[in-house]
């Protein structure tokens, strides 16, 4: 074999292995992105659902306004029980009145809405969840109060 054919080979080979080297990258980006946004599907519906469940149970809703025209804290009662749910740095946090615990990572947005519908009250909760690869989860639920209205007025 002459120093030709041999460097033909290298470069084939070499050519070869880039594209496998290419195709293994890719495939390895999709899967991250692929767990990531299952992942931060998961994150929204626990928001969802812990924040559905404790506003059909509630006695009494607040919302709370931290600085913008939109609420994006909200303090539920249920009975003696008071629990307040509010974004702080990505992470939404349950208050229980002194113990605060983190509910879930990663949300972006929460804004609530108090409605009354004909004469039927709810309240709007917007949900945003970023996933690292991807684009935003969103999504807006309404939730019935069965046993309450406002605490302060909306």
């Amino acid at each position: 074999m002459s120093l030709a054919e041999l460097l033909i080979a290298a470069l084939l080979t070499a050519s070869v292995m880039g594209g496998v080297l290419s195709a293994v990258a890719d495939s390895q980006r999709a899967f991250l992105a692929q767990a990531e946004a299952v992942d931060a599907s998961q994150r929204l519906r626990v928001v969802v659902d812990t924040l559905t469940r404790e506003l059909q149970l509630a006695s009494a809703v607040s919302l709370t306004h931290r600085g913008e025209a939109r609420a994006d804290a909200i303090t539920i009662r249920q009975g003696a029980s008071v629990r307040a749910y509010y974004l702080a740095d990505s992470q939404l946090r349950q208050d229980d009145g002194g113990q605060t615990a983190p509910v879930v990572d990663g949300v972006r947005s929460l804004r609530f809405a108090y409605v009354e519908s004909e004469g039927a009250p709810y309240v709007r909760v917007e949900v945003v969840v970023s996933p690292r690869y991807g684009p935003d989860l969103k999504t807006m639920v309404g939730v019935a109060l069965r046993n309450a209205g406002p605490a302060d007025g909306r």
